[in-house]
């Protein structure tokens, strides 16, 4: 039965972040901004949804560990496993905004957590600065989007083989949502982002109860089984972007959804309750959670983008991780 829970989650992921792109493309054109402010913004705080319903609840279900842990595995696998797999499927371009903004909120954030939470503790002062923290970056990245409407270059240059793409895949579907009107794509969106976040319920859901069948610690569930869980919702809307060539929404999304899981699932959780840390989460996890975001600064502004090699390093870095935390 938790096999067959996992595979329909499964599925209504994949039909919910295929719903989501095409909608939230539509509602990008439609309101003059671009692909990547709609990633950074909507995309990536609606496919955070699991995440803040898994975190609260474990809080709340006096397992906090899980909580904390599942931010942290979270991050951790947008940032290695979901940049890697995407830029596998599409390099992925990097404009000169994510760098100067996102990606240094993005570092900024989970440094700021690490500091917070250093004394063993997560307090409700500390979850309201991050919520706020994260109001300003909205109103910021809002307003930024507003100043350079669809007629200007938002995004990176796209190259000849993600217009291919772009033309290639899903031709038929592209062309239904161009005549969808405001009422319709909205619906679609609504549609996409509600079957992500059933999807992710289900799916973790059932991930947890084999994990536990397993005999899994409570914060290796969290590191693993749930943030993977959580982070589906993330792994399926950013790899059907970069497949149908919306690269500048693929990695929008991911640094937007580690904005929201540092910034809002960390302060949410820390205003409901105050939240015991386990040592091995604020001495290890966090760390090389800030050291993870930081090399992927590191990577995108080397070469302006995130190749097929370097997504194969990511995925490879993820693997070492858990190795270490498991072994």
């Amino acid at each position: 039965m938790l096999i067959v829970s996992l595979i329909g989650g499964l599925l209504l992921l994949l039909a919910g972040g295929e719903l989501l792109v095409r909608s939230a493309v539509r509602l990008a054109e439609g309101l003059g901004l671009s692909p990547l402010l709609i990633g950074l913004t909507v995309v990536a705080f609606g496919t955070s949804a699991p995440e803040l319903a898994t975190s609260v609840d474990a809080a709340l279900l006096g397992a906090p560990n899980i909580a904390i842990a599942n931010v942290v595995g979270s991050t951790l696998i947008n940032s290695l496993v979901i940049l890697g797999v995407a830029a596998l499927i599409m390099p992925l371009p990097v404009e000169r905004s994510m760098l100067t903004r996102d990606a240094s909120w993005m570092v900024g954030g989970t440094l700021l957590v690490l500091i917070f939470v250093w004394d063993g503790w997560l307090e409700r002062t500390s979850g309201g600065l991050l919520l706020l923290m994260l109001i300003g970056y909205i109103v910021m990245a809002y307003r930024a989007g507003l100043d350079r409407r669809s007629g200007e270059a938002l995004a990176a240059p796209v190259g000849p083989e993600q217009a291919a793409v772009a033309r290639g895949i899903g031709h038929d579907l592209d062309l239904m949502f161009a005549k969808l009107g405001w009422v319709m794509t909205s619906c679609a969106f609504t549609i996409g982002l509600g079957l992500l976040i059933l999807g992710g319920i289900i799916f973790v859901e059932a991930a947890i109860g084999i994990a536990r069948l397993l005999g899994a610690s409570e914060t290796v569930i969290g590191l693993t089984i749930v943030a993977g869980g959580t982070s589906a919702p993330e792994l399926v809307t950013s790899a059907i972007a970069a497949y149908r060539g919306r690269t500048d929404m693929a990695i929008g999304s991911v640094l937007g959804s580690n904005i929201y899981n540092m910034l809002g699932v960390t302060g949410i959780v820390g205003l409901i309750t105050p939240v015991p840390i386990e040592p091995g989460i604020a001495s290890l996890d966090l760390p090389v959670t800030v050291a993870v975001t930081a090399l992927v600064v590191l990577i995108m502004a080397s070469g302006r983008q995130i190749s097929r090699i370097e997504g194969a390093f990511l995925l490879s870095g993820y693997a070492l991780f858990l190795w270490l935390r498991l072994v």
